[in-house]
């Protein structure tokens, strides 16, 4: 069996055989990539889409004792606002599907989404996302 040399190079350095495929084919694949990357001045961002508003705290006609179950968009907005302080000014989504715990979710503007828990007799318990009263990270 015939065995092959290691290659050499100018300067006197052996390299085994096997290194120079290497070294082409990684060359090849480099410069592939390179040349199939998108050019970034030539990538457009998508347009941007305002949300829809729901409903607005300030447009509310309500005082603190109208019933939770009767209540608007806006009144759900003034609440979370002015009974509970959360930044909800404007909700963008409300998700009227009551969940099993008896509540249903609104997301504000302001990115905060917040449990909406109807009362009989009085205004509707508003939580953070998580059940909780504390303001929670976006």
């Amino acid at each position: 069996m015939a065995q092959t040399k290691p290659l050499t190079t100018p300067d006197g350095f052996n390299c085994p055989s096997w290194l120079l495929p290497v070294v082409i084919v990684s060359a090849i694949f480099a410069i592939g990539v390179f040349f199939w990357l998108p050019d970034p001045d030539d990538m457009i961002a998508p347009p941007r889409v305002e949300p829809t508003v729901v409903g607005r705290a300030s447009d509310s006609q309500l005082n603190q004792n109208v019933l939770s179950t009767s209540m608007s968009d806006d009144d759900i907005a003034w609440h979370a606002v002015n009974t509970y302080g959360w930044d909800c000014d404007t909700l963008i989504d409300i998700d009227r599907t009551l969940r099993p715990d008896h509540f249903f979710m609104v997301t504000c503007a302001s990115g905060q989404r917040l449990r909406v828990y109807p009362r009989d007799n009085q205004h509707p318990k508003i939580t953070n996302r998580f059940g909780k009263m504390d303001s929670d990270p976006l």
